[in-house]
């Protein structure tokens, strides 16, 4: 089976992915992982200085995810701040290639400042895929890399998986007070058994 390692550019992703309404991160990785032996998944996740905690949140859900999450605390640049995560994800991912020698390297973004790397790690025998939407991923990126993952045809898959399950659990929620009235009703025959009538032996197995 083939080793592949995920590198997710989480501010790339993040708000594209919010105005679709959200992603489940545990659920992406699963995805770019299917078929394949994942050695692990890497996010890098920008950090407002001035609001740091806001982002431990995130932080903690995206290592319960499986993420292996590799925060950045940003500068303040007048109302904003700015913090880039590439120079540290261009490493990694060259450390990656050299060290462990994956089949696949999965890199979550669109940003075509990844594109010297990509063509180096294509270079080093490794392939190459890249998973972006499609509105923030840069053609050249596309073009170059040894595969595109469309995160628009994942979101659009994992929607119906979710509303498949939606409508199963809905009926199955329709169906359970029929369930529950008969079991209320097992339960009462069980807790008071009808007498029994003078005379008459009762059965000893009745009331175990």
């Amino acid at each position: 089976m083939e080793r592949a390692i995920v590198f997710l550019d989480f501010a790339n992703v993040e708000i594209p992915g919010n105005s679709r309404g959200g992603l489940d991160y545990a659920h992406l990785l699963q995805y770019l992982g299917e078929g394949r032996f994942l050695v692990d998944g890497y996010c890098y996740l920008p950090v407002d200085p001035r609001r740091q905690m806001e982002r431990t949140r995130t932080i903690d859900s995206l290592w319960e995810q499986g993420w292996n999450v590799r925060p950045k605390i940003g500068k303040i640049a007048g109302d904003t701040f700015k913090c880039n995560v590439d120079v540290e994800m261009a490493i990694d991912m060259l450390r990656a290639v050299h060290d462990i020698r994956p089949d696949i390297l999965v890199l979550c973004s669109g940003d075509e400042d990844f594109l010297p790397v990509v063509k180096e790690v294509r270079r080093m025998g490794v392939r190459v895929e890249v998973a972006s939407f499609e509105d923030v991923a840069a053609w050249r990126l596309r073009q170059q890399a040894s595969g595109f993952i469309s995160l628009d045809t994942y979101y659009q898959e994992w929607m119906a998986e979710r509303n498949d399950q939606s409508a199963s659990d809905f009926s199955q929620a329709e169906a359970s007070p029929e369930t529950d009235q008969e079991a209320h009703s097992t339960l009462e025959a069980r807790l008071f058994p009808a007498p029994v009538p003078d005379g008459e032996i009762p059965d000893a197995d009745r009331y175990r």
